[in-house]
Formats: structure tokens, C-alpha cells, sequence
């Protein structure tokens, strides 16, 4: 049976009309986040997601998950905790359902049963198994539907020296479709996606690694030192040994930037 390795433990309801924004907070187990209302702004890891209502966003396990910036006006959602192991198309995370009707029949049928406790315990169980079957089947409005988290993928598996014209010749899609496609469902063009991909790779060889300066330029694309510090101290405010200080008692690289 497909998924037969997963197991439903809970589902919530969570909606508020004021400015809300998800607080920190790690699971051991799957969720499901099915926005009902409004815009929900969450990041996990690397990937920002940003769930308009209709969207249902596939949260990991045991990861850190954080509100980006506020849902104005306020959201809607529910919340299904599972166990077990579920992948998406491609890694893919953020569904968009072809039909959003059976995906809330499904919510509001997992709610019943869980309110309800004359229900077999295997029937939530089935339900589950039903609603990641329409999203693996189903998640993807339209041949590119899962495009732009195949991108998201492709992006982070790079050295962040990518280009737009780069990300559109590896999928075969000129540069305007692509940008448009990756755009509705992230919010934000695939170069800003590009760029915030490589300044938490600096961040992270900057306060996890002893690695030089002139070395982390060169593991993140840079051509020489100077260009990684002006493109760090442009997006971040900080120069490089500012944020090793942050982390370091002291600069280990025994350089001091420009």
C-alpha cells in the first residue's frame, strides 16, 4: 500500500484576522499546513515558503521552523501531524492541489474523525493516506506546478554562482516564463533566490569553519575576495569579520577586510 509506513497522530484549526506571524518551533513528527485564509510566511532551512490560501505546505521533521515576516490581516490554516516518511515530487514541499474541493473534504473529514471516537483508528490512517495521495498525484496545478521547487532544489545544490540565464538553459525555459513561474509560488524572483542562498552559505562557512576568506570566496563562486566582500557587505550591512566576530572571540583568518 502506497505511504503504508505513515500513521495519523493529530489535526488543529489555527486562524486569527490580526497581523500573525508563525512563531519558532521544531516537530518530531510531519505536518501538513493547508492555508485556508490569507498568506502564510514560514522558512525551514534554506527554503522561505510562502502558502496562499489553497496551498498546502509539506513542514519535516525534526527541523526548525520560523515565521519570515507577518500574514497581514491574518491567516487561516490546518494543521495534520503525521508519522511515517512522505516525499514529494522532485523534494517538492509547497502544494499547489489541481482540485483544492477534495483536499478540504479530506480536512474536514480527518477532523471528524478525530473528534469523533466511535471511528476505527485505522480510518485516520486511511484518510491520511488519501489526502498525500492527491497531493503526490495531484499537488501540481499544471505541468510546471512543482517547476518551481525543482528549481528552489537545483539552486541550493549549487556553489551560488548562478545566473537566471543559467537556472532557464538547465530546465529548457526561457528566462521571463521561468522567472514568472518560480515567482508565484516564492514570491520573489529566482536572482533574489539565488542571492539568499549565498549569503547563508557565507554565513554558515563564516561562523561554522576556519576557512580563509579568499577560500570562502572561492567555495561560494566569487572570483576574488574583494567581490565577496562587497556582495556581503551590500546584503547583509556587515563585513565579514564583523559576522566571524559575532561567532569567534577572534578573526581566525588574520586578515582584516577593506
Amino acid at each position: 500500500m502506497l505511504y503504508e509506513d505513515t500513521a495519523f497522530v493529530s489535526v488543529g484549526a489555527f486562524g486569527t484576522q490580526e497581523n500573525w506571524i508563525h512563531p519558532v518551533r521544531k516537530s518530531p513528527l510531519n505536518e501538513l499546513i493547508a492555508v485556508t485564509e490569507g498568506t502564510l510566511h514560514i522558512c525551514e532551512d534554506y527554503n522561505e515558503f510562502h502558502a496562499e490560501a489553497g496551498n498546502v505546505l509539506l513542514l519535516k521533521p525534526n527541523r526548525e521552523h520560523y515565521g519570515t515576516i507577518p500574514s497581514e490581516g491574518g491567516v487561516s490554516f490546518v494543521r495534520v501531524s503525521f508519522s511515517g516518511s512522505f516525499e514529494g515530487k522532485d523534494g517538492q514541499q509547497l502544494f499547489i492541489p489541481a482540485d483544492t474541493e477534495q483536499v478540504s473534504l479530506l480536512l474536514q473529514q480527518l477532523r471528524r474523525f478525530d473528534d469523533t471516537a466511535e471511528y476505527p483508528r485505522d480510518f485516520g490512517d486511511y484518510l491520511l493516506r488519501l489526502l498525500l495521495c492527491e497531493l503526490f498525484l495531484f499537488g501540481s496545478a499544471g505541468d510546471t506546478g512543482n517547476l518551481p521547487a525543482r528549481i528552489a532544489a537545483y539552486i541550493r545544490s549549487g556553489n551560488g554562482a548562478l545566473r537566471v540565464r543559467d537556472v532557464a538553459e538547465h530546465f529548457d525555459y526561457n528566462e521571463d516564463y521561468i522567472t514568472r513561474v518560480f515567482k508565484r509560488v516564492y514570491t520573489r524572483g529566482i536572482k533574489a533566490y539565488i542571492d539568499t542562498v549565498r549569503v547563508r552559505r557565507i554565513k554558515q562557512y563564516l561562523s561554522e569553519t576556519d576557512e580563509s576568506l579568499h577560500e570562502i570566496a572561492r567555495k561560494t563562486g566569487f572570483d576574488d575576495y574583494a567581490s565577496l566582500y562587497s556582495f556581503f557587505k551590500y546584503k547583509t550591512g556587515m563585513t565579514l569579520s564583523a559576522y566571524r566576530a559575532l561567532y569567534r572571540s577572534e578573526d581566525t583568518d588574520g586578515q582584516e577586510d577593506k
